[in-house]
């Protein structure tokens, strides 16, 4: 079985990526049981993840439970404690009802909760897609039809129905050229990152035969209000394109893939206009930033002690040492558009680097380089060589660069 072990794996990144939750059970299932994975912790919190996003509370428990019992074995008492205190966190989220049934004074309580309004949950991904299909029109190319020049503006997000693109994008495909193919109950959704950065288009985009697509404008998504439409676009956002960003930044792509997506869910949405210096010199300012959306002047002084301005762009990522208390900037940072950012604060990353204790030396060995090199750029092959796609009631997604 050991031998079947790396297909094994690929299987279950492949699973968790389609949000395939039993199947991805399954399979960690079997690879745990594996000589070489026995005793990997990484592997047994993948289990209780997936049972996790399933409500198998039970069972997420029993897998995080028995994690606990490794690293309290190992010596790692803190990791051992945090773990403890999330299976509290679910047990005390987790009450029967026919608990709540037995006892006068919940029931009361029970009934004001009743009357207050539930805040809104995010649509799921093929109601969402359904969504989209409503906000746009069907667009059928001819073979040899351009749907986009690289160096386009983004106005439009597509979803390819029926038939075959060609995608040019000589930077990053060694080849030079790449399909999209929509085949039998699979579609393709593609444009995200214009919609996501609102940077211009990095391919060129073809119809290798006729195909069908909608065509959604970038526009109409963001005149949406809808808080279930809104919350699923940020979902997206994070799944598609902070995720891949951050296993392209150096501190963050030695972390397991869960954590990762675990470390999207901290980030939280601002937008801040031009001229605003967001960082000082000398500030003890709380927390990282992600560049989702224009531009950012990084100022910091030279060897020579001239003022330096460089510029950041969509992927990039500052000031990790504001996760770490007392850190001073050496630097400032100032916007040069309007900018939408995504924050990680101290406050709520600081349950994760308490069960990750490797953390703390890597932020405090990054805040100590030179105020230069303090900007994290990804490597840019995370713009097209990522699995995009999803399986989902016959629903998949890609990406047009």
């Amino acid at each position: 079985m050991d031998d079947e072990l790396p297909v094994l794996m690929r299987q279950a990144r492949q699973l968790l990526a389609k949000k395939s939750y039993p199947e991805a059970v399954a399979t960690y299932q079997t690879i745990v049981q594996c000589e070489d994975m026995k005793h990997s912790k990484d592997m047994w919190l993948r289990l209780a993840w997936c049972y996790e996003q399933m409500e198998a509370w039970g069972d997420a428990c029993a897998m995080y439970e028995h994690v606990a019992d490794m690293y309290q074995q190992q010596g790692e008492a803190d990791a051992a404690q945090a773990l403890d205190a999330k299976i509290q966190n679910i047990c005390a989220a987790w009450i029967p009802k026919d608990e709540i049934l037995k006892s006068s004074e919940v029931l009361q309580v029970t009934e004001v909760l009743e009357k207050t309004p539930e805040p809104p949950s995010a649509m799921d991904f093929p109601d969402l897609l359904n969504e989209l299909k409503g906000m746009g029109d069907v667009l059928t190319l001819a073979a040899g039809d351009v749907l986009c020049e690289a160096g386009d503006p983004s106005e439009f997000l597509w979803l390819l129905e029926d038939g075959v693109l060609g995608i040019q994008l000589p930077e990053y495909l060694e080849d030079g050229e790449d399909m999209l193919v929509a085949e039998d109950g699979i579609s393709v959704l593609l444009g995200e990152l214009g919609l996501f950065t609102r940077q211009r288009r990095s391919a060129k985009v073809w119809a290798k035969q006729i195909s069908r697509l909608f065509q959604i404008p970038i526009s109409t998504i963001e005149a949406c209000e809808s808080a279930a439409f809104k919350l699923a676009m940020l979902d997206l956002l994070k799944h598609y394109w902070m995720y891949p960003i951050l296993s392209k930044h150096s501190i963050f792509e030695r972390m397991n893939d869960v954590d990762r997506r675990a470390l999207c869910d901290l980030f939280t949405p601002m937008h801040i206009p031009s001229g605003v210096r967001l960082i000082h010199y000398g500030e003890d300012h709380d927390g990282a930033y992600l560049l989702q959306q224009g531009c950012l002047f990084f100022v910091c002084e030279s060897e020579t002690g001239k003022e330096q301005v460089s510029s950041m762009f969509p992927g990039d990522m500052v000031h990790l040492g504001g996760l770490l208390h007392a850190y001073e900037a050496n630097y400032e940072v100032r916007t040069a558009t309007s900018v939408h950012l995504l924050h990680l604060s101290r406050h709520n990353i600081e349950a994760f680097i308490k069960s990750r204790p490797w953390m703390v030396d890597i932020l405090l060995r990054y805040s100590r380089r030179a105020a230069w090199r303090q900007v994290m750029h990804p490597d840019d092959a995370y713009l097209w060589m990522t699995n995009r796609e999803i399986h989902q009631r016959r629903v998949s997604l890609s990406r047009d660069g």
